[in-house]
């Protein structure tokens, strides 16, 4: 899934981008680093059970952002991690 953020207290700031990527199968330790990534996905802005991709836009929630060099880019923010909803 390819997720493009707004940062909302930030008047301008970047948008952010972050891939999630979903287990193919292939290696049962990727899957269930996959598995815990969207984990922490769905913590972080409210959502469980069965998702409908549609109602997606316009939660929030929270992440911790790192500043990465990009060689293509220069400078760019970066989900380190997501946090949980307070």
């Amino acid at each position: 899934m390819a997720i493009r953020f707004e940062v909302l207290d930030q008047e301008f700031a970047d948008d952010i981008y972050h891939n999630v990527t979903l287990p193919s199968g292939e290696d049962k330790k990727t899957d269930n680093k996959r598995l815990l990534s969207i984990k922490s996905f769905y913590n972080a802005f409210g959502i469980s059970g069965q998702v409908d991709l549609s109602s997606l836009p316009g939660l929030t929630g929270r992440a911790l952002l790192v500043v990465e060099e990009d060689p293509t880019y220069g400078e760019r923010n970066k989900v380190k991690r997501f946090l949980p909803q307070r």
